[in-house]
C-alpha cells in the first residue's frame, strides 16, 4: 500500500530518527450507509448498501448500516456523540441517498462537517449542503434524480452516467444495476477507503478517475449583483 504522504529529509548523512517527524496518518472514517426503501421498512438485507458494508467491513473500515427511515435517529446520534477528529462520509442507494442527504442537512446545522456522500439512483434528491466537502451520484436509469449543490455549497458536487461505461448496464434495472460489481467497486472507491486492483490489474481508483473526467459537475445557481443606485 502506498501511504498517502512523503517524508523528505533534509541535514546531514547521519540522519536520526530524530529528522523526519513521524507523519500524522487521517483517522480512519466513519462510514454510515443507508439501504433502499424494501419492505419491512426496517430492513435492509440483501440490499446493494449492504453488501457494500460488509466488503467495506471486510477490508477493515468502520462501516454501518441502516433503513432510509432510521435516518433521524442516526443524524441525532451523530450530533450528539460525533468524533472531531474522524471525518464522515456517507453513501446510498435510491431512497437511502435521500435518507443521507438529510442526515447531512441536520449535521449542517449544528455545523459537523461531512468528506463525502456516495450515492447510487438518487430518489428525489434534496439539493447537497454546504457542509459536504463532495458528493457523487452514480447513476444509469430514467429513475434517478441528479443531484445540484444547495446555498453556500463550494464542494464538488457531480453526476457520473455509468451507460457506455460499464457492460450490460444499460438493460440493468434500478436495482440490479445497484447489485453490480464494478458499481460497488466504484462506491468503495470514492469511499476513500482503498486502493486495490483488479483482475485486469487497473486500479479501480483509477477507472473511478477516468469516469469523472466525463462527469456532469451539477451547475451552481448564481446570485446576480445588486442593480447599482
Amino acid at each position: 500500500m502506498i501511504l498517502p504522504w512523503t517524508i523528505l529529509c533534509v541535514g546531514t548523512v547521519n540522519l536520526s530518527a530524530r529528522s523526519c517527524p513521524t507523519p500524522r496518518l487521517e483517522p480512519k472514517p466513519i462510514i454510515l450507509g443507508f439501504a433502499g426503501w424494501t419492505l419491512p421498512l426496517t430492513s435492509y438485507h440483501g440490499s446493494a448498501v449492504e453488501q457494500i458494508i460488509d466488503r467495506l467491513r471486510a477490508e477493515g473500515a468502520s462501516a454501518e448500516i441502516y433503513p432510509p427511515n432510521d435516518w433521524p435517529t442516526v443524524a441525532e446520534r451523530l450530533t450528539n456523540h460525533a468524533d472531531a477528529d474522524r471525518p464522515i462520509v456517507l453513501l446510498g442507494f435510491s431512497m437511502g441517498a435521500a435518507a443521507a442527504i438529510h442526515v447531512a442537512q441536520k449535521l449542517g446545522a449544528v455545523g459537523i462537517p461531512v468528506r463525502n456522500i456516495v450515492m447510487v439512483e438518487a430518489w428525489n434528491p434534496e439539493p447537497i449542503p454546504a457542509n459536504v466537502a463532495a458528493a457523487t451520484h452514480f447513476y444509469s436509469t430514467r429513475f434517478a434524480g441528479l443531484i445540484r449543490p444547495g446555498p453556500g455549497n463550494e464542494g464538488l458536487v457531480e453526476n457520473i452516467d455509468l451507460n457506455g461505461q460499464i457492460p450490460e448496464i444499460e438493460t440493468a434495472s434500478h436495482v440490479a444495476m445497484s447489485q453490480m460489481a464494478l458499481v460497488q467497486d466504484l462506491v468503495i472507491d470514492k469511499a476513500g477507503v482503498r486502493d486495490d486492483k483488479d483482475q485486469a490489474g487497473t486500479t479501480v481508483a483509477a477507472k473511478s478517475r477516468s469516469l469523472c473526467r466525463d462527469a456532469t459537475v451539477a451547475p451552481r445557481r448564481r446570485t446576480p449583483p445588486a442593480p447599482k443606485r
